[in-house]
Protein backbone atom coordinates (compact mmCIF):
# COMPACT_ATOMS: atom_id res chain seq x y z
CA UNK A 1 0.00 0.00 0.00
CA UNK A 2 1.25 3.39 -1.01
CA UNK A 3 0.31 5.74 1.89
CA UNK A 4 1.93 8.57 0.40
CA UNK A 5 -0.88 9.10 -1.87
CA UNK A 6 -3.51 8.82 0.76
CA UNK A 7 -4.90 12.24 1.74
CA UNK A 8 -4.10 13.61 -1.63
CA UNK A 9 -4.73 17.84 -2.08
CA UNK A 10 -4.56 18.10 1.52
CA UNK A 11 -1.70 19.24 3.85
CA UNK A 12 -0.91 15.54 4.20
CA UNK A 13 -0.40 14.84 0.35
CA UNK A 14 3.26 13.73 0.76
CA UNK A 15 3.07 12.48 4.63
CA UNK A 16 3.42 8.61 5.16
CA UNK A 17 -0.02 7.08 6.54
CA UNK A 18 2.11 3.74 7.79
CA UNK A 19 1.80 5.01 11.17
CA UNK A 20 -1.71 4.00 11.60
CA UNK A 21 -0.65 0.24 10.85
CA UNK A 22 2.73 0.17 12.36
CA UNK A 23 1.25 1.46 15.76
CA UNK A 24 -2.54 1.12 15.40
CA UNK A 25 -2.71 -2.15 13.13
CA UNK A 26 -5.31 -0.57 11.01
CA UNK A 27 -5.03 -2.08 7.71
CA UNK A 28 -6.22 0.98 5.85
CA UNK A 29 -7.39 0.84 1.90
CA UNK A 30 -8.61 4.30 1.68
CA UNK A 31 -9.00 7.62 3.48
CA UNK A 32 -11.05 10.46 2.78
CA UNK A 33 -10.60 13.51 4.36
CA UNK A 34 -13.36 15.76 5.92
CA UNK A 35 -11.46 18.30 7.30
CA UNK A 36 -7.54 19.21 7.41
CA UNK A 37 -7.60 18.01 10.86
CA UNK A 38 -10.11 15.03 10.40
CA UNK A 39 -10.46 12.27 7.63
CA UNK A 40 -12.89 8.82 7.46
CA UNK A 41 -10.36 6.18 7.46
CA UNK A 42 -11.84 2.40 5.21
CA UNK A 43 -9.92 -0.21 6.83
CA UNK A 44 -10.71 -4.18 6.39
CA UNK A 45 -11.67 -3.84 9.91
CA UNK A 46 -14.37 -1.19 10.15
CA UNK A 47 -14.96 2.41 8.98
CA UNK A 48 -13.30 5.04 11.02
CA UNK A 49 -13.03 8.44 11.47
CA UNK A 50 -9.31 9.71 12.90
CA UNK A 51 -8.53 13.13 14.49
CA UNK A 52 -5.57 14.62 15.21
CA UNK A 53 -4.73 16.93 18.19
CA UNK A 54 -1.08 18.42 19.19
CA UNK A 55 -1.33 17.76 22.69
CA UNK A 56 -2.72 14.91 24.69
CA UNK A 57 -4.70 17.89 27.22
CA UNK A 58 -8.30 18.05 24.87
CA UNK A 59 -7.62 13.97 24.47
CA UNK A 60 -7.10 12.58 27.79
CA UNK A 61 -10.33 14.82 29.28
CA UNK A 62 -12.28 13.19 26.64
CA UNK A 63 -10.90 9.66 26.80
CA UNK A 64 -11.72 9.94 30.60
CA UNK A 65 -15.14 11.16 30.02
CA UNK A 66 -16.15 8.68 27.90
CA UNK A 67 -14.70 6.13 29.33
CA UNK A 68 -17.18 6.62 32.88
CA UNK A 69 -20.14 8.02 30.89
CA UNK A 70 -22.92 5.49 30.46
CA UNK A 71 -24.80 7.01 27.04
CA UNK A 72 -25.35 6.15 23.39
CA UNK A 73 -25.96 9.54 22.50
CA UNK A 74 -22.34 10.14 22.01
CA UNK A 75 -20.26 8.95 19.45
CA UNK A 76 -16.90 8.72 21.68
CA UNK A 77 -13.42 7.59 20.80
CA UNK A 78 -12.49 3.80 20.45
CA UNK A 79 -9.07 2.18 21.07
CA UNK A 80 -7.33 1.15 17.99
CA UNK A 81 -7.28 -2.88 17.47
CA UNK A 82 -4.02 -2.45 18.72
CA UNK A 83 -5.00 -1.51 21.83
CA UNK A 84 -3.63 1.65 22.03
CA UNK A 85 -6.05 4.77 23.20
CA UNK A 86 -3.77 7.03 20.71
CA UNK A 87 -1.24 7.05 17.98
CA UNK A 88 1.24 9.95 17.29
CA UNK A 89 2.79 9.76 13.90
CA UNK A 90 6.16 10.49 14.78
CA UNK A 91 6.26 14.38 13.58
CA UNK A 92 3.68 16.11 15.35
CA UNK A 93 0.39 14.93 16.04
CA UNK A 94 -1.50 12.37 18.37
CA UNK A 95 -4.65 10.94 16.46
CA UNK A 96 -7.81 9.44 18.29
CA UNK A 97 -10.21 6.84 16.71
CA UNK A 98 -13.69 6.86 16.74
CA UNK A 99 -16.29 4.29 14.78
CA UNK A 100 -17.83 5.93 11.83
CA UNK A 101 -21.36 6.29 11.78
CA UNK A 102 -23.48 6.55 8.43
CA UNK A 103 -26.04 9.17 8.73
CA UNK A 104 -26.79 13.12 7.79
CA UNK A 105 -26.04 16.08 10.34
CA UNK A 106 -28.95 18.55 10.90
CA UNK A 107 -29.88 21.73 10.11
CA UNK A 108 -31.42 24.17 12.65
CA UNK A 109 -33.39 25.81 9.26
CA UNK A 110 -35.64 22.74 9.71
CA UNK A 111 -38.18 22.98 12.93
CA UNK A 112 -38.07 19.14 13.56
CA UNK A 113 -34.07 19.36 13.54
CA UNK A 114 -34.26 22.01 16.23
CA UNK A 115 -36.48 20.37 18.08
CA UNK A 116 -34.87 17.12 18.10
CA UNK A 117 -31.11 18.77 18.83
CA UNK A 118 -32.82 20.40 21.88
CA UNK A 119 -33.96 16.90 22.90
CA UNK A 120 -30.54 15.68 22.63
CA UNK A 121 -28.97 18.08 24.66
CA UNK A 122 -31.27 17.52 27.79
CA UNK A 123 -30.47 13.97 27.44
CA UNK A 124 -26.27 14.93 26.93
CA UNK A 125 -27.29 16.89 30.06
CA UNK A 126 -28.65 14.30 32.19
CA UNK A 127 -26.50 11.59 31.72
CA UNK A 128 -23.43 14.14 31.73
CA UNK A 129 -24.19 15.19 34.86
CA UNK A 130 -22.06 13.89 38.01
CA UNK A 131 -19.47 12.66 35.90
CA UNK A 132 -16.18 12.94 38.22
CA UNK A 133 -12.66 12.63 36.08
CA UNK A 134 -9.43 13.39 37.23
CA UNK A 135 -8.22 15.12 34.04
CA UNK A 136 -10.53 18.58 33.63
CA UNK A 137 -9.33 21.00 31.52
CA UNK A 138 -9.80 24.72 33.06
CA UNK A 139 -11.73 26.93 31.01
CA UNK A 140 -12.55 30.38 31.61
CA UNK A 141 -16.14 31.45 32.48
CA UNK A 142 -17.98 32.29 28.97
CA UNK A 143 -18.42 35.95 29.48
CA UNK A 144 -14.24 36.48 29.62
CA UNK A 145 -14.86 34.76 25.95
CA UNK A 146 -17.29 36.84 24.89
CA UNK A 147 -15.18 40.09 26.24
CA UNK A 148 -12.35 38.95 24.19
CA UNK A 149 -15.22 38.65 21.06
CA UNK A 150 -16.58 41.81 21.63
CA UNK A 151 -13.12 43.68 21.93
CA UNK A 152 -11.89 41.88 18.87
CA UNK A 153 -15.18 43.37 17.01
CA UNK A 154 -14.79 46.76 18.40
CA UNK A 155 -11.61 47.07 16.45
CA UNK A 156 -13.75 47.12 13.17
CA UNK A 157 -15.09 50.84 13.02
CA UNK A 158 -13.19 51.91 10.18
CA UNK A 159 -14.64 49.16 8.09
CA UNK A 160 -18.31 49.95 8.59
CA UNK A 161 -17.16 53.40 7.84
CA UNK A 162 -15.74 52.51 4.87
CA UNK A 163 -18.94 50.97 3.86
CA UNK A 164 -21.28 53.82 5.55
CA UNK A 165 -22.17 51.66 8.22
CA UNK A 166 -20.78 53.65 11.11
CA UNK A 167 -24.53 53.88 12.84
CA UNK A 168 -24.77 49.97 12.54
CA UNK A 169 -21.46 49.53 14.24
CA UNK A 170 -22.18 51.86 16.97
CA UNK A 171 -25.70 50.32 17.56
CA UNK A 172 -24.29 46.91 18.16
CA UNK A 173 -21.34 48.09 20.16
CA UNK A 174 -23.57 50.12 22.51
CA UNK A 175 -26.21 47.65 22.60
CA UNK A 176 -23.31 44.44 23.10
CA UNK A 177 -21.61 47.25 25.72
CA UNK A 178 -24.84 46.94 27.61
CA UNK A 179 -25.43 43.35 27.83
CA UNK A 180 -21.94 42.05 28.02
CA UNK A 181 -22.10 43.90 31.47
CA UNK A 182 -25.65 42.97 32.62
CA UNK A 183 -24.50 39.51 31.98
CA UNK A 184 -21.22 39.83 33.91
CA UNK A 185 -23.13 41.27 36.75
CA UNK A 186 -24.04 37.57 37.95
CA UNK A 187 -22.16 36.35 40.58
CA UNK A 188 -20.43 33.55 38.75
CA UNK A 189 -17.89 32.32 40.76
CA UNK A 190 -21.02 31.15 43.30
CA UNK A 191 -23.11 29.84 39.82
CA UNK A 192 -19.75 28.30 38.35
CA UNK A 193 -19.08 26.41 42.03
CA UNK A 194 -22.64 25.31 42.41
CA UNK A 195 -22.42 23.23 39.08
CA UNK A 196 -18.66 22.33 39.55
CA UNK A 197 -20.49 20.64 42.85
CA UNK A 198 -22.33 18.61 40.94
CA UNK A 199 -20.32 18.11 37.85
CA UNK A 200 -22.22 19.00 35.21
CA UNK A 201 -20.66 19.47 31.46
CA UNK A 202 -21.25 21.68 28.39
CA UNK A 203 -20.80 19.99 25.22
CA UNK A 204 -19.30 23.34 24.50
CA UNK A 205 -20.01 23.54 20.70
CA UNK A 206 -23.48 22.82 19.56
CA UNK A 207 -23.49 23.65 16.25
CA UNK A 208 -25.58 21.95 13.47
CA UNK A 209 -22.83 20.20 11.93
CA UNK A 210 -22.20 18.51 15.99
CA UNK A 211 -25.37 16.67 15.97
CA UNK A 212 -26.17 13.49 13.64
CA UNK A 213 -29.44 12.05 12.79
CA UNK A 214 -28.48 8.04 12.05
CA UNK A 215 -29.98 5.67 9.15
CA UNK A 216 -32.05 4.48 12.17
CA UNK A 217 -33.14 8.07 13.34
CA UNK A 218 -31.24 8.34 16.30
CA UNK A 219 -29.76 11.52 17.15
CA UNK A 220 -26.07 11.40 17.80
CA UNK A 221 -23.70 14.58 19.81
CA UNK A 222 -20.33 14.20 18.31
CA UNK A 223 -16.79 16.31 19.00
CA UNK A 224 -16.62 16.92 22.06
CA UNK A 225 -13.33 18.68 21.81
CA UNK A 226 -14.61 22.07 24.04
CA UNK A 227 -15.84 19.57 26.52
CA UNK A 228 -16.16 21.73 29.59
CA UNK A 229 -17.14 21.59 33.53
CA UNK A 230 -19.36 24.26 34.41
CA UNK A 231 -22.73 25.92 33.95
CA UNK A 232 -25.08 24.09 31.63
CA UNK A 233 -26.70 27.28 30.89
CA UNK A 234 -23.45 27.60 28.55
CA UNK A 235 -24.88 25.01 26.26
CA UNK A 236 -28.55 26.58 26.59
CA UNK A 237 -27.04 30.25 25.64
CA UNK A 238 -25.47 28.89 22.77
CA UNK A 239 -27.73 26.62 21.22
CA UNK A 240 -30.43 29.58 21.80
CA UNK A 241 -28.26 31.79 19.63
CA UNK A 242 -27.52 28.93 16.71
CA UNK A 243 -31.79 28.78 16.58
CA UNK A 244 -32.14 32.69 16.78
CA UNK A 245 -29.67 33.12 13.89
CA UNK A 246 -31.82 30.80 11.46
CA UNK A 247 -34.88 32.80 12.34
CA UNK A 248 -37.19 30.95 14.76
CA UNK A 249 -40.41 32.67 16.49
CA UNK A 250 -40.19 33.48 19.74
CA UNK A 251 -43.53 31.43 20.45
CA UNK A 252 -41.96 28.13 19.53
CA UNK A 253 -38.90 28.93 21.71
CA UNK A 254 -40.32 29.28 24.77
CA UNK A 255 -42.15 25.69 24.08
CA UNK A 256 -38.61 23.57 23.52
CA UNK A 257 -37.80 21.94 26.79
CA UNK A 258 -34.44 23.07 26.87
CA UNK A 259 -35.21 26.35 27.30
CA UNK A 260 -38.93 26.31 28.71
CA UNK A 261 -37.85 25.71 32.05
CA UNK A 262 -34.92 28.15 32.20
CA UNK A 263 -36.53 30.96 31.07
CA UNK A 264 -36.36 32.71 34.31
CA UNK A 265 -32.73 32.33 34.65
CA UNK A 266 -31.31 35.35 34.91
CA UNK A 267 -28.15 33.77 33.12
CA UNK A 268 -30.04 32.41 30.60
CA UNK A 269 -31.94 35.46 30.01
CA UNK A 270 -28.98 38.08 29.73
CA UNK A 271 -26.80 35.41 27.72
CA UNK A 272 -29.44 35.43 25.30
CA UNK A 273 -30.00 38.78 25.02
CA UNK A 274 -25.88 39.31 24.33
CA UNK A 275 -25.50 39.25 20.28
CA UNK A 276 -22.38 37.05 20.78
CA UNK A 277 -23.30 35.13 17.20
CA UNK A 278 -23.34 37.99 15.19
CA UNK A 279 -19.82 38.73 16.65
CA UNK A 280 -18.42 35.48 16.43
CA UNK A 281 -19.44 35.60 12.64
CA UNK A 282 -18.24 38.70 11.40
CA UNK A 283 -14.87 38.07 13.31
CA UNK A 284 -14.52 34.50 12.04
CA UNK A 285 -15.13 36.48 8.24
CA UNK A 286 -12.12 38.73 9.02
CA UNK A 287 -9.68 35.85 9.93
CA UNK A 288 -10.12 34.78 6.15
CA UNK A 289 -8.73 38.40 5.02
CA UNK A 290 -11.68 38.64 2.85
CA UNK A 291 -12.42 41.24 -0.69
CA UNK A 292 -14.20 44.59 -0.19
CA UNK A 293 -16.83 43.20 -2.09
CA UNK A 294 -17.05 40.44 0.35
CA UNK A 295 -17.11 42.45 3.34
CA UNK A 296 -19.86 44.85 1.49
CA UNK A 297 -22.02 41.22 1.13
CA UNK A 298 -21.10 40.57 4.33
CA UNK A 299 -22.41 44.07 6.37
CA UNK A 300 -25.95 43.03 4.45
CA UNK A 301 -26.06 39.75 6.33
CA UNK A 302 -25.07 41.58 9.51
CA UNK A 303 -27.96 44.32 8.93
CA UNK A 304 -29.96 41.45 8.84
CA UNK A 305 -28.59 39.77 11.54
CA UNK A 306 -29.01 42.61 13.78
CA UNK A 307 -32.31 42.99 12.90
CA UNK A 308 -33.46 39.59 13.41
CA UNK A 309 -31.51 39.24 16.55
CA UNK A 310 -33.03 42.52 18.03
CA UNK A 311 -36.14 41.61 17.21
CA UNK A 312 -36.75 38.37 18.68
CA UNK A 313 -35.49 39.90 22.60
CA UNK A 314 -37.68 42.55 22.32
CA UNK A 315 -40.13 39.83 21.81
CA UNK A 316 -38.82 37.28 24.53
CA UNK A 317 -38.69 40.36 27.24
CA UNK A 318 -42.29 41.04 25.92
CA UNK A 319 -43.17 37.70 26.68
CA UNK A 320 -41.03 37.23 30.01
CA UNK A 321 -42.39 40.69 31.98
Amino acid sequence: MDYTQLGKGNVYQDFPFSFFKEKGSLDIHQIEWITPHVCKIFTHQGNYVTKRYPSMQVVRQQWEFFNSVSYAGIIPFVPFPSGRFTVYDGIRYIWTLSPWQDGTTLTFENKKDRHDAQKALILFHTHARGIQINSVQQRSPLYVKWQKRYHQFALNEHIFAMHNEIQLFREICLFSTEALQQFKSMDWDAIIKLSNDVWEWNHGDVASHNFLRTTDNHIKLIDFDLLTLGPQCYDRIQLAHRFISKGISVDEFILLDLFRDHLTEESFYKGVVFPSWILREWNVLLQKNPSNEQIFHWLEKVQNWWHLHQTFVAQLTNVLT
